[in-house]
């Protein structure tokens, strides 16, 4: 299926409500639709921004310890730079050879540091994404919501949305609760 036709696909379902008409689809009982920006939910979370705490100070260690890299590669360079002249040709093949180790396994560390931090946050937006969406169900269900619709996502096919039916704060607010109080009181003996 060309994109055009994916597009055309995915705004169907929407076309349709809007032409069929909220009275029609729940007999005559308004149908209510909500949008929620999951990024900012995830992110916003005590949970959320708590683990990325965590992993802003992961990052933070990697990149010093990149920093005394990048400058051992810096004084190699001086280094060649200053006794090039001086060096015999064996001299100079060994510093250049230990600075080019140096840099391919600074590059090399960079790019598995790299992978290993996207990795790391995708894996706080799944496990964090799957409560979040666990509350919005629950949330949709207790307030009678017909759609809720995710805002967040660069492919989203929300254009416009008033802020009242935006229920991000509403489900962020929820979900820290939900994390911060007991999920049921212990049965008694």
């Amino acid at each position: 299926m060309t994109r055009k036709h994916r597009g055309i696909t995915a705004l169907l379902p929407v076309l349709l409500l809007g032409l069929i008409g909220p009275s029609q689809i729940r007999g005559q009982e308004m149908v209510k639709v909500g949008v929620i920006q999951i990024d900012r939910a995830i992110f916003e979370s005590e949970e959320g921004k708590a683990a990325m705490a965590d992993l802003q100070k992961k990052v933070d260690a990697k990149q010093e310890e990149f920093a005394k890299q990048q400058k051992e590669i810096q004084d190699l360079q001086g280094q060649i730079q200053r006794q090039g002249a001086t060096l015999n040709q064996e001299a100079q093949a060994a510093l250049a050879r230990n600075l080019e180790r140096k840099q391919i396994s600074f590059q090399r560390a960079t790019e598995d540091a790299q992978r290993e931090f996207n990795q790391l946050r995708t894996d706080i937006y799944s496990r964090i994404g799957r409560k979040i969406a666990a509350e919005v169900q629950k949330y949709a269900a207790e307030n009678n919501f017909y759609l809720i619709l995710n805002s967040s996502s660069q492919n989203s096919q929300v254009l416009f949305n008033d802020n009242s039916v935006d229920i991000t704060s509403d489900i962020i607010k929820r979900f820290n609760l939900s994390q911060t109080s007991p999920s049921s009181p212990a049965p008694a003996q």
